[in-house]
Order: C-alpha cells, then structure tokens, then sequence
C-alpha cells in the first residue's frame, strides 16, 4: 500500500513516505511482474512480464520520465529479463519463442541482434551490462572447440573477446 492506495509492482521511498510512481492512483503500476528497473539518460526503465503500465498500452518494456509513463515497444515475445545501455544505445536481453535473445532499441523499435552471434554454437546469455563502447554478456557461449561464460562485443557489435573459462556467476563494472 501506497499513499493509501494499492499499488501495483512498483512503488518509491521518499522523504519517509511509500508513493506509487504515476500520476494518480489509477495511472500506476503494471498488470504484471517487473524484472528490471534501469535509469538510463534522465529515464527509469522497467521490463519484464507486462503489457501495461497505469492505463497505457506499453509491450513488456516501458520507462517513466518523473511525471508519464511511457512505452517502447514489446521487444519479446515472452518477456524482457534484463537492460543495459552502451552510450546512448538501449539493448535488452529477453526470452522469445523459449531462447534468450538480445535485441537493440533502435528510437522507434527493436532490432534483433542474432546476426551478431551467428558463429556462435552455443548462445545461451543469461545477464548483459553495458559499458562505455562495450556490452557484455554472460552465460553460455561457444564458437568451434572454444567454450566461455562472457562474450564482450564493441560497438559495431561484433565479438572481440570471449575473454575466460569457467563460471561467471554475475558481472558487474
């Protein structure tokens, strides 16, 4: 509960006081669970398994700008896991079909980066996060007799480094 009011997924902490984030009671909160919350260029940015936001039609990935909510699109099938941000480049990592793919926000929709990994035999990421001309993913990766937890692309989004072995749990810069 919120202000008195239910609140939907999502809520603020501000100055001692829960408040939903919208711009009234009935414009907040999502019809589903949110999986990511990002700040990107001035933006919170959620994702995740919802198609609403207060009473606008969002897809699964929206963002608030401090007084509207808003929508980019529905990049998955499924659901959106994951946001991450190379400059001002949005990419999101989400589950279509059942398989984890990544997908670029291109201002006015969603590219699919699977040309990208082609020559991998194996793309199963599972977290990205980006960093100033690089994202980086980990999971499951491999290309020929090589097998690596994290695959590191520069900005034209090719495969530089498949950089260690073994397992990486999380990763974070």
């Amino acid at each position: 509960e919120a202000q008195g009011k239910t609140a939907s997924n999502i809520t603020q902490y501000q100055n001692g006081v829960w408040s939903y984030i919208g711009p009234s009671s009935t414009e907040q909160g999502t019809n589903g669970r949110i999986r990511d919350l990002f700040e990107h260029n001035g933006r919170l940015y959620i994702a995740g398994e919802f198609n609403l936001v207060g009473q606008n039609i969002t897809g699964n990935t929206a963002f608030w700008t401090g007084s509207l909510w808003g929508g980019i699109g529905n990049p998955f099938q499924d659901f959106t896991i994951q946001l991450a941000a190379t400059g001002d480049t949005l990419f999101a990592l989400g589950i279509e079909s059942g398989s984890a793919s990544v997908k670029r926000f291109t201002g006015t929709g969603w590219i699919d980066l699977k040309d990208s990994f082609s020559a991998l035999n194996r793309f199963e990421p599972v977290k990205l996060i980006g960093k100033p001309g690089q994202l980086v993913l980990s999971g499951q990766f491999s290309s020929g007799s090589t097998d690596a937890p994290v695959l590191v692309l520069e900005p034209g989004l090719r495969i530089i480094s498949m950089p260690v072995n073994g397992n990486v749990n999380g990763i974070h810069f």
